[in-house]
């Protein structure tokens, strides 16, 4: 991808993120930053779903405790795609962030 269009499309995920996102408040410690010119404030460390050595299934225990201790951890940023295991990796995350998703960024692509 080249420079000019990756920027474009890191913008559009900010605009589009900042129109359908909880906007986090960075905490006391200092551990989240802004991301990028949005009000939007995620963790230094952005978790990811494609998993290589663990199922991608809601149902998997090393991935909930994976995603668990990531959580547990205050990272608040992920990133998934209905790519990753036909969709099973956005469950398996649906599930391990059940009734936190508004203290939550998440980066997604459908395709």
């Amino acid at each position: 991808m080249h420079r000019h269009s990756r920027r474009a499309w890191l913008a559009a995920c900010g605009n589009a993120a900042m129109a359908q996102v909880a906007k986090p408040e960075p905490d006391r410690r200092g551990s989240l930053v802004r991301f990028g010119h949005t009000d939007l404030f995620v963790s230094r460390l952005c978790q990811g779903t494609a998993f290589r050595q663990v199922a991608r299934d809601p149902d998997d225990a090393t991935g909930q405790r994976i995603l668990h201790r990531a959580l547990d951890l205050g990272i608040n940023f992920f990133d998934s795609s209905n790519a990753y295991g036909w969709g099973g990796a956005e469950r398996a995350l649906g599930k391990a962030i059940a009734g936190r998703r508004d203290k939550l960024v998440i980066a997604t692509l459908r395709r």
